[in-house]
């Protein structure tokens, strides 16, 4: 996989997660799945040497 295309899934994956935070009420389901966020914020951080924002990865 690519550098460009992990990213573009990071990104899929934190989105798909904050929508999904957004329509949970449980607290351990939100708890954990915003653990998992705070996880993929860092992952797509640290992979972001070369990429600036969200928009240049759809180019």
């Amino acid at each position: 996989m690519t550098h460009h295309n992990e990213l573009k899934m990071i990104w899929s994956e934190l989105a798909n997660t904050y929508q999904l935070l957004n329509s949970t009420t449980g607290k351990a389901e939100r708890s954990r799945l915003k653990a998992l966020s705070e996880m993929l914020r860092i992952e797509y951080r640290m992979l972001t040497s070369t990429y600036t924002t969200p928009q240049e990865l759809s180019k």
